[in-house]
C-alpha cells in the first residue's frame, strides 16, 4: 500500500471516529464504543472505506492496546472490593446457565455425546 492511500484511509477513520465520538456524546454513551463503532462501520466487514493490510492491522492493533491500557487507568480497585459480590454471583450463574444450556441443546437437539457437548459448551460460556 503507497503511503498516500493509507493516509487517506487513516483520514476516513479518525472522521468516521471524531463523528461518532460526538453523537455518541450527545447520546451520553461511552465514546469508546463510538470509536469501536466507527472501525466497524469503515473496516473492511463494513463499508469497506478502509481496506484490510499489513499497516492497517499494525495500527488496529496498537489501537486495542492503547484501548487496553486507557481502561487500566480508569479501574478502581476500590470500587471493585465494593462490588466484588454481585459480579462473582452474576458471573459464576452466568457461566454455569450458558454451560448448562450448552450443554442441554448439544445433546437433545444435535445429539452430541455429552463429552464433548460439556467441553464446547463450557469454550462458548468462557468466550462470551
Amino acid at each position: 500500500m503507497h503511503p498516500p492511500e493509507i493516509l487517506g484511509q487513516l483520514a476516513i477513520a479518525a472522521a468516521a471516529a471524531v463523528v461518532l465520538a460526538i453523537v455518541f456524546t450527545r447520546l451520553r454513551l461511552p465514546t469508546t464504543i463510538a470509536f469501536l463503532a466507527a472501525g466497524a462501520l469503515v473496516g473492511p466487514n463494513g463499508l469497506d472505506f478502509v481496506h484490510e493490510s499489513e499497516s492497517i492491522t499494525l495500527l488496529a492493533e496498537f489501537g486495542v492496546v492503547m484501548l487496553l491500557f486507557a481502561i487500566g487507568l480508569e479501574f478502581s480497585l476500590s470500587r471493585l472490593a465494593f462490588i466484588w459480590r454481585p459480579v462473582a454471583i452474576g458471573g459464576t450463574l452466568q457461566v454455569g446457565l450458558t454451560t448448562g444450556i450448552g450443554i442441554a441443546f448439544l445433546v437433545l437437539v444435535a445429539g452430541d455425546t455429552p463429552s464433548r457437548a460439556f467441553l464446547f459448551a463450557v469454550a462458548c460460556a468462557l468466550s462470551s
